[in-house]
Order: C-alpha cells, then structure tokens, then sequence
C-alpha cells in the first residue's frame, strides 16, 4: 500500500461522506481494512451505537477489537473516519495553544474554550489511514448550506507510523503507552453523537 493509494481512498471517503450528509444528513463512523489481494473491507458501527464514540472507554474497546482483527487477518491497511466537532482555535487561543492551561480546558465538544473566546466550533469529517510504516490524518471541515454541504479548506498531515501514538494506533509499537486516551503531540478530536 502506498502513500498516494492511502490518500485516494481517504479522498474517496471525504467524497462519500459529503454525499452521505447531503442525502441523508448523517455520516456514520466508518472503519475501512484493506488486506492484500482482497482488497478493502467496510465495517459500520450498527445503528443506534453512534453515541459510543463519544465514551472514551467504550473507543478503546473498539479500536483494541480492530487492533486484534488487523494482526490476526494480516490487514496492511486501516481507515478511520467520523463526522466530529472540531475546535479551531481563535486568535486569541493562538497564544495559549499547546500550553497546559488550553489542555486543561479542552473537553467534549470544546465547550469551555468557546466560552473563553479561545476556540470556534467546526463540523468536520476526520479520517486515519495508516499502513505499517506511514499514518494520514485528514481534517476536512465542513459547513451546511441548506440541503447543500460546503467543504472548507482540509488539512492534511503525514506522519511516520514511529512517531504516531493513540488508540487508533494499529501497527508498530503496540505496548500500552502508545495507546492512551489522549496521545501525546495530538489532539483529541470529539466525535458527534
């Protein structure tokens, strides 16, 4: 699996996920394995679960599920993908960013950060690729324009497997301190519920 084969699925999942919000104002978490000469396979969260991944014990024990499911089938290849509230901060929370006091203040949905002028509050669609050696973060924010879906400037981040960490971690070093709830050098990203 490449880096520009990753990429065209995480394309072609950004453009599925604003048809889904266009036609039926929803875009369900989505889990996509890819394994060798078969191909990728899609998993959906069965309804009426969404509200799962807004427990953080409850995605531990779904990313450890597909954790187990990638070493023991042989994937090469996963993709996470979720419609999420994302906090971008403002200009004033540029100059607390990254510090102690803006983590102290971050929670679901980035309530108090809103409230303290630091952070707006964007719908965005957020997707993880990863093989082996390398991950893609994609941050595709959105607005809704009527029946319509607007996407806004998306951001996109590789990393190497090595310095990636968190419990969508699915190779690499596994051991229990790159697992945890909040990874370090990322930022949580709430999912909606």
């Amino acid at each position: 699996m490449t880096r520009d084969e990753l990429a065209f699925q995480a394309n072609r999942v950004i453009a599925a996920a604003k048809a889904s919000l266009e036609l039926q104002n929803e875009f369900s978490f989505l889990v996509l394995l890819h394994r060798p000469g078969r191909g990728w396979e899609p998993y959906r969260m069965p309804p009426g679960t969404e509200a799962l991944m807004n427990s953080g014990e409850a995605k531990c024990e779904i990313f450890g599920f597909f954790r187990k499911a990638v070493k023991t089938c042989g994937h090469d290849a996963v993709l996470f993908a979720s419609d999420t509230w994302k906090g971008d901060a403002t200009e004033e929370g540029m100059k607390h960013f990254d510090t102690g006091e803006w983590h102290e203040n971050v929670d679901r949905g980035f309530r108090k950060l809103v409230q303290m002028g630091w952070a707006k509050v964007v719908e965005s669609i957020t997707i993880t690729a990863q093989t082996e050696s390398d991950v893609l973060i994609v941050v595709q924010p959105y607005q809704r324009l009527g029946d319509c879906i607007q996407l806004l400037e998306c951001k996109r981040n590789w990393l190497d497997q090595e310095h990636f960490s968190g419990r969508q971690k699915m190779f690499g070093d596994l051991r229990e301190e790159n697992l945890g709830e909040h990874p370090k050098d990322q930022h949580p990203t709430p999912a909606k519920s």
